[in-house]
C-alpha cells in the first residue's frame, strides 16, 4: 500500500500518465535499453566531476584529419553530481534511437539532469534514493526470456515508481535482495554490472562478500565494561543525583534505560567511558550481539547471495545457477559495518566496487571506465587479468577497446554512501 506521505503522488501523476497513454495508444510501450549492446549517443556529466577527473582526455578520439574529437555530446546543464540517479532513461518501442524519453525521480532541485532535449519525461519524484536511476540496470535482449532484457535493481522500490513500471515499461522488473545498505539504501549499479563477451555473449560480474569489519565507534561499543567501571559509573551518577533537585529526574529516565535528551549538564559531567557503561547496565544494545558473530553476518549476506544469483540465472537463462555459473564472475566487496543513532545498522562498501564502471561505445571504438582506489586490488586484478583478454564488443568483436582505471577514492567516500563512474556518468543510448 502507498503510504499516507506518497499518496498524492499517485493521484498527482495519474492523469499525466493517462494522457501520455492516449498519445501513444497504448501502455507497456517503453523499454530501458541495455548498455553493453547500445551504442553510446550521448553522456551527462558534471563539469566539476568532468574537471576533477580529466574525462575529456580519456574519452577524446583523433579523427581522419588528426584532430582530437569527442564522439557524442556531454551535458554539463544540470545541477546533479551523481548524473546516474536523476533520471531513468528509455526507449519507445518501434521508434528510432534518436528519440529518447524519460522517468524523472529528482525531487530536489540541486539533482537535476537537462532533459529538455527529451521527447518526453515521465514525473514520479522518488519516495526514497532506491528509486534512483543507479539501482535500475538492464541485461541484454534475449530471444529466451524477453526480446528486450530484464531490469535488475534491488528490492526497496517505491509504489509510485512501481506503478510507473508497470504502467510503462515491456520488460520484467526483477528485485534483488540486499541487506548491507546504509541508511536503508543500496544502488545495484554498485553490486552487479553485465559485460559483453562478443556478438550474443556475455556474463555477470557480481559481487562476493570478501571481508567484514567494525567501524572504530562499533569496536568501542563493544568494549565490555568491569564490574569495578560499572561501579563508578552508577557511583558518578548518584552524586549528580544528589547535588541538585533538578538531577533526579534525568538521572532517574537514564537508569529507566531512555538516553534520548539527556540535560547537558547531566550528559557532560559523565566521562564518555562512563556514558557507555551506563548504556552497557541499562540499556545494553541488542545490536552488539548481532555484530559479535561476524561470521554469522557474513554467512547470512553470502546465503542471500546465492539466492539472488539463482534468481538472475532463472530470468536470464531459464536455467538454474548450477547450470548456468560459467556466465557470472564474482569479484571480492568489503564491507565495514557501523551503527547510525536511529537503532539500525549500516554497512558501507570500502573498496571502490569494479562493477560501477562505464562502458562507451561508438562506431569505431570502445572505452572502458573502471573506478579504482589509490591502486587496483589485487584479488580484482587477478580476475581482471583473466576475464579482459574475452572481453569484446557485441556490436562487432573486431572494434577496439581501451581501459581506463581512474581513482575515484574521492567519490567513493563521499557522504555516507558515496559513489564512483557509473554513479557520476550517465550514458545515452
Amino acid at each position: 500500500m502507498l503510504s499516507s506521505n506518497y499518496k498524492h503522488l499517485y493521484a498527482k501523476y495519474k492523469s499525466k500518465y493517462l494522457k501520455l497513454k492516449k498519445q501513444l495508444g497504448g501502455s507497456r510501450v517503453f523499454y530501458q535499453p541495455c548498455e553493453i549492446n547500445r551504442l553510446t549517443t550521448g553522456l551527462f556529466i558534471n563539469n566539476d566531476v568532468k574537471i576533477s577527473l580529466r574525462l575529456l582526455e580519456i574519452l577524446q578520439v583523433t579523427n581522419a584529419q588528426g584532430q582530437q574529437i569527442i564522439e557524442v555530446p556531454i551535458n554539463s546543464n544540470g545541477s546533479a553530481r551523481y548524473c546516474q540517479d536523476p533520471a531513468i532513461l528509455l526507449k519507445l518501442n518501434g521508434i528510432g534511437n534518436e528519440n529518447n524519453y524519460a522517468i524523472s525521480v529528482s525531487n530536489n532541485f540541486l539533482n537535476t539532469l537537462d532533459l529538455s532535449s527529451f521527447n518526453q519525461k515521465i514525473d514520479v519524484p522518488a519516495t526514497s534514493s532506491n528509486d534512483f536511476g543507479g539501482n535500475f540496470i538492464t541485461s541484454p535482449e534475449s530471444t529466451q526470456t524477453n526480446p528486450y532484457g530484464s531490469i535488475f535493481c534491488f528490492s526497496g522500490i517505491g509504489e509510485p515508481l512501481l506503478t510507473a513500471f508497470g504502467t510503462w515499461c515491456m520488460q520484467n522488473l526483477v528485485q534483488l535482495q540486499c541487506d548491507f545498505r546504509n541508511q536503508g539504501e543500496r544502488h545495484i549499479d554498485e553490486c552487479m554490472c553485465f559485460m559483453p563477451y562478443g556478438p550474443g555473449l556475455y556474463k555477470i560480474w557480481i559481487y562476493q562478500i570478501r571481508n567484514i569489519t567494525l567501524s572504530t565507534n562499533v569496536q568501542s561499543m563493544m568494549v565490555p565494561c568491569t564490574q569495578q567501571q560499572k561501579i563508578q559509573a552508577v557511583n558518578s551518577l548518584d552524586t549528580l543525583s544528589a547535588s541538585r533537585a533538578d538531577n533526579v529526574e534525568p538521572v532517574n529516565q537514564i537508569k529507566s534505560g531512555n538516553f534520548n535528551n539527556i540535560p547537558p549538564r547531566i550528559k557532560n559531567r559523565i566521562e564518555p567511558r562512563e556514558y557507555e557503561c551506563l548504556k552497557q547496565i541499562y540499556n545494553p544494545d541488542p545490536r552488539i550481539a548481532f555484530v559479535s558473530n561476524l561470521q554469522g553476518v557474513w554467512h547470512h549476506l553470502e546465503t542471500q547471495r546465492q539466492g539472488n544469483l539463482e534468481t538472475i540465472a532463472r530470468n536470464i537463462f531459464s536455467k538454474s545457477y548450477a547450470e548456468t555459473s560459467d556466465y557470472f564472475v564474482s569479484f571480492p566487496l568489503d564491507l565495514q559495518i557501523d551503527f547510525s543513532l536511529d537503532g539500525s545498522i549500516n554497512y558501507k562498501i570500502t573498496n571502490v566496487p569494479i562493477f560501477n564502471r562505464v562502458w562507451y561505445e561508438t562506431a569505431t571504438n570502445v572505452k572502458v571506465l573502471f573506478s579504482v582506489g589509490d591502486a587496483i586490488d589485487p584479488d580484482v586484478q587477478r580476475i581482471l587479468t583473466q576475464e579482459l583478454p574475452h572481453v569484446k564488443s557485441m556490436d562487432n568483436p573486431a572494434k577496439p577497446i581501451s581501459y581506463h582505471f581512474i581513482n575515484t577514492s574521492q567519490y567513493n567516500e563521499d557522504g555516507r554512501v558515496g559513489g564512483n563512474l557509473h554513479c557520476l556518468i550517465k550514458s545515452v543510448l
